[in-house]
């Protein structure tokens, strides 16, 4: 396993970015207060944003949860926080606007705060269908 505190090659770099970029899941890093700070590609899709809402992306996640569910997301979302699991995870139900709502898997992983940076959790998003 390798390192992380090692300085990756531009390559090296490139390379997990475009991993990342085409992977069917959606990633993102959120604060404490749930605005999104950085997503995927896949995100923006999953989300339904456009190109100018991917550049403005103080969204707080929240937002995008369905109303019948917001309130045990947040509850979740919170208990990640104080939990000593290393991922949690949670089906749900995102309403895109203007599209239908969709049913996903979500995955949260808290990044405790380390020289300088604070806090932050990550979250993976995976459409979830009904066969």
């Amino acid at each position: 396993m390798q390192n992380l505190n090692t300085e990756l090659s531009l390559d090296e770099y490139k390379r997990r970015t475009a991993i990342l970029d085409f992977m069917p899941v959606g990633i993102l890093v959120l604060d404490k207060c749930g605005t999104i700070k950085s997503l995927s590609p896949q995100v923006s899709i999953i989300l339904g944003l456009d190109g100018r809402q991917i550049t403005d992306i103080s969204h707080c996640f929240f937002d995008f949860i369905a109303q019948t569910e917001r309130a045990e997301f947040i509850h979740f979302f919170e208990s990640v926080s104080s939990s000593d699991q290393n991922i949690l995870g949670l089906l749900s139900t995102i309403d895109i606007p203007s599209k239908l709502s969709l049913d996903v898997a979500i995955s949260l992983r808290l990044w405790p705060s380390q020289e300088g940076s604070p806090a932050a959790i990550s979250a993976c998003i995976l459409p979830v269908s009904h066969r």
